[in-house]
């Protein structure tokens, strides 16, 4: 799952006393070194970490929180990371996020077909997913599949037991 407020949230008070505190009475480090202050914020960032976890009922086993510093970062490491392959397919609308887009580099690169689904008038909705990426674009399992939801990119992994959203 992909996740991006832009940054733009209006913090609430309490957040910002509890921030204040947090920094005024500790130091804090990388997160990948071994010094105190470095292990104090790998505490901190193994417990965000197993927060977003929880609050996704997700299994740790099974799923890993990735911070990135922006979106670019975020889907960089989908298109790096993701297993296209020459019968898998990159389906997505023009209105994505612009690296959302750029995920496309990765999926030519491995032989993968990007196609850009149509948006419908008069308020350029995609037209039903789960029939567009199966009959128009022959939608392939263990492909991705992007769409734009509320103003902010969705992607879904497709395998072969479940259709698009």
């Amino acid at each position: 799952m992909y996740l991006d407020y832009t940054g733009g949230g209006l913090y609430a008070e309490r957040q910002l006393r509890e921030y204040v505190e947090l920094l005024s009475g500790n130091v804090f480090g990388n997160p990948h070194s071994t010094n105190p202050a470095s292990q104090a914020m790998t505490v901190l960032v193994d417990r965000a970490r197993r927060a977003v976890l929880d609050f996704f009922k997700a299994s740790p086993e099974e799923y890993v929180a990735i911070f990135t510093p922006n979106a670019t970062r975020a889907l960089k490491l989908v298109g790096e990371a993701y297993p296209f392959a020459k019968n898998g397919q990159y389906l997505l609308t023009f209105d994505n996020h612009n690296s959302v887009n750029g995920i496309r580099e990765f999926a030519q690169a491995k032989g993968a077909k990007v196609t850009y689904v149509p948006l419908e008038p008069p308020n350029l909705r995609e037209a039903p997913c789960r029939k567009v990426a199966r009959a128009e674009f022959g939608f392939a399992p263990d492909s991705i599949f992007c769409l734009v939801n509320k103003a902010k990119s969705t992607i879904h992994q497709i395998t072969s037991t479940q259709g698009p959203p």
